[in-house]
């Protein structure tokens, strides 16, 4: 059964598969802080969004996004449904899409992702399985 993107259910499986893979766990062992994905064009005014607190290699908590994680997390980064679509089926890779100004940081700074490239990486993995409508 398909989920909504971004939605409660989709970040409790995403969640599961991120704290399953030995690859995310190494390339994020010294990732700490708090991780909001928007997904611009939402009806109305409200954007789906989803947040992660990720501690060394552990996503501790994902939910649906609430307003106040925009302003409380340490990255925020945007992108439209297309995009999202484009990095969940592996046809576009994290990185290169913030390079490219595909995902939008719209909170905290490219170089303080870039060392955890792979682990990004690792997180849109993650998402490639969930059955997403």
């Amino acid at each position: 059964m398909s989920i909504d993107v971004f939605s409660d259910a989709w970040a409790e499986q995403w969640k599961v598969r991120i704290n399953r893979s030995e690859a995310y766990a190494k390339a994020a062992q010294d990732w700490v802080g708090a991780l909001v994905m928007v997904q611009d064009g939402g009806e109305g005014s409200q954007s789906p969004a989803v947040y992660a607190d990720l501690r060394q290699g552990r996503c501790i908590e994902a939910r649906a996004a609430r307003p106040s994680d925009l302003e409380e997390a340490d990255f925020v980064i945007a992108a439209s449904q297309e995009t999202w679509k484009s990095l969940f089926g592996g046809a576009l890779d994290p990185m290169f899409a913030v390079l490219q100004g595909r995902l939008q940081l719209r909170k905290g700074k490219t170089a303080e992702l870039l060392p955890y490239a792979k682990a990004a990486r690792e997180m849109v993995m993650a998402a490639r399985d969930i059955d997403t409508r």
